[in-house]
């Protein structure tokens, strides 16, 4: 994919909160498309994709922004790069990574932002620092969210503390590898956030930020308790029937498909999100047998 979908991403971001954009009344859901766009541009480029799959991807990623125009419109004046705003986007992020909230997005906004500004330094202009600012510090704001310390207690947990990112990420990877299929309706009952929200605590400290990532482990932890909480109540739904394939995200194959069958998880940006957060961070697990068994279930869930 051309790399000016770095920059059409981290604008989009940008202008998530912004009123004049017709789905600002969503609020920080509007930063999912965004997220989409940038996920599909990484999974592509860090990935030995077979020829033929950029141009598929990008023509689902031209589906997305499509039908999110005037999230995607330019700023009007991006000129002038202020380097330095991006380390206080990540201290702006310190005031609410401690607390578990919104499946996580106020950590995976911040880390995409913090990629796409530590690959593209260029692309940190006034306009687009002004309203990530604005974005983390939404969430900063917010009186909501759970507390490790008030959820985490009385040894009720069954996520043992992160010693490090690879103790959460196996963590994350062994919550896929045991999680059960609704086999008659192509699904499995696990939250792929609770692996994208990991991975964004990854990415920070990968970026050089470890002490704050660090900071999010316990929210993180809360995330996994929900995530057996709330799988463990749908079990018994109906949820609505998708259709699962047997071709490798690598290949045309897997693309050349009617993504508006697929559920949510298209509309949403999760096809692109998951599979750039799972591939991002499988090969932190040692074991081939875990990685192929998690890649067989990735199927029921993208």
């Amino acid at each position: 994919m051309h790399e000016d979908y770095l920059r059409k991403g981290i604008v989009a971001l940008s202008r998530v909160l912004d009123s004049g954009y017709p789905g600002s009344d969503r609020g920080w859901f509007a930063g999912h498309w965004p997220c989409a766009v940038i996920a599909a541009y990484y999974f592509c480029r860090d990935n030995p994709v077979d020829p033929g799959v950029d141009a598929a991807v990008t023509r689902e990623v031209e589906r997305v922004i499509d039908r999110h125009r005037e999230l995607f419109a330019p700023h009007e004046a991006e000129t002038g790069v202020e380097t330095r705003r991006v380390e206080g986007l990540v201290r702006s992020l310190q005031a609410s990574i401690t607390r578990f909230m919104v499946s996580g997005h106020n950590v995976i906004y911040a880390a995409y932002a913090v990629r796409v500004l530590a690959d593209k330094p260029e692309l940190g202009t006034p306009p687009v620092l002004n309203g990530l600012q604005a974005l983390i510090g939404y969430f900063a704001g917010r009186t909501d969210g759970v507390v490790p310390s008030q959820s985490l207690v009385d040894g009720k947990s069954l996520t043992p503390e992160y010693g490090s990112d690879d103790d959460m990420i196996a963590g994350v990877f062994a919550t896929l590898q045991y999680a059960p299929r609704l086999s008659d309706r192509h699904r499995i009952l696990f939250d792929g956030h609770t692996m994208t929200h990991a991975h964004a605590l990854a990415l920070l400290s990968r970026l050089g930020f470890g002490a704050i990532a660090r900071q999010g482990h316990a929210s993180h932890r809360v995330h996994m308790e929900q995530n057996r909480e709330t799988q463990s109540q749908h079990i018994n739904e109906r949820w609505t029937e998708k259709v699962t394939v047997d071709d490798h995200p690598f290949t045309c194959a897997f693309w050349d498909r009617d993504f508006d069958r697929f559920d949510r998880q298209w509309e949403w940006g999760h096809v692109f999100k998951y599979l750039y957060s799972f591939y991002d961070l499988v090969d932190r697990v040692d074991d081939p047998r875990i990685n192929r068994c998690c890649e067989m279930q990735l199927a029921y869930l993208v």
